[in-house]
């Protein structure tokens, strides 16, 4: 839909169509903005739609937590987006807060970090923010050194890639990073809410009850993440080369006998979102 902020040419005008003939279109993204975030995005960018549309990694997390019967403090380990959905699903949660390292380090400064810290924690969270440092990933590996405390993260993309000008490249480390650190830390196995996991659909079914996986369209530009969560869900798959694969890598997978890479083959594939409607804009 997006690159850097700008709408890629005709996204917004292939959703417009898809409204037209008739098909609901749902946003569902592994970014942990809150539903409320992304609505306002998709609103200024001109690609409409309702907080209903709006299904985010964040908004996943507190579902899956309330459906839990949490009642007790999630530490986060993450950014705005999962502080304010858990707050509108009634869940208390800790960390966002900016928690630079101590001047001085030794065992008086540890023995009162974690006489500081909350001791109703009852589930650890892993997404993506930007303020990360090292008392917070002690903090998190402590909190997880409970077994009954629970270990979730968002999503497991390693990074993500911004391209510039001039060939320029930004590698940018996600939230797959960053529940790598934790996981090997507290060695503790997270349970992974987002793209392609099927729990990312069962909250898709919550805001459109009435889906039908054999006439629903799954589209995405990565194929490890967004085609792969089609096939998980049984729905049919498209991906667009706009993104982090190409036509290029089709052909490759296609050619491998590994069931792995095979399932990440889509069962369509276009250049972008809108040469899906070349031939129905024209025919307009």
């Amino acid at each position: 839909l997006w690159h850097g902020g700008q709408e890629i040419e005709g996204s917004s005008d292939a959703i417009s169509i898809f409204r037209e003939l008739g098909k609901r279109v749902i946003f569902v993204t592994n970014n942990g903005v809150s539903r409320n975030d992304l609505l306002i995005r998709c609103q200024q960018m001109g690609f409409g739609g309702c907080l209903d549309d709006m299904v985010t990694a964040s908004f996943v997390c507190a579902q899956y937590l309330k459906e839990k019967k949490l009642n007790k403090t999630v530490y986060v380990f993450g950014g705005k987006g999962l502080v304010d959905e858990l707050t509108n699903a009634g869940i208390k949660s800790v960390g966002f807060e900016p928690d630079p390292m101590p001047e001085r380090w030794d065992l008086e400064t540890a023995e009162a970090l974690v006489n500081s810290m909350e001791e109703n924690v009852g589930c650890v969270v892993v997404g993506f923010q930007y303020d990360i440092s090292y008392i917070k990933l002690l903090k998190a590996v402590t909190y997880l050194h409970n077994p009954e405390v629970l270990f979730l993260g968002t999503n497991s993309d390693p990074v993500a890639v911004l391209h510039f000008q001039n060939n320029k490249t930004c590698i940018m480390p996600a939230s797959g990073s960053f529940i790598s650190a934790v996981r090997t830390a507290s060695r503790r196995e997270p349970v992974i809410l987002g793209k392609p996991n099927q729990v990312m659909f069962e909250a898709v079914k919550r805001v459109c009850p009435k889906i039908q996986p054999d006439r629903t369209l799954m589209i995405g530009d990565r194929a490890d993440t967004d085609v792969l969560f089609g096939k998980n869900s049984d729905l049919i798959t498209l991906m667009v080369g706009t993104g982090t694969n190409s036509r290029d890598d089709i052909f490759e997978w296609c050619n491998s006998n590994e069931r792995a890479i095979q399932k990440v083959v889509p069962d369509y594939y276009s250049k972008s979102l809108i040469d899906v409607f070349m031939n129905y804009i024209r025919d307009r």
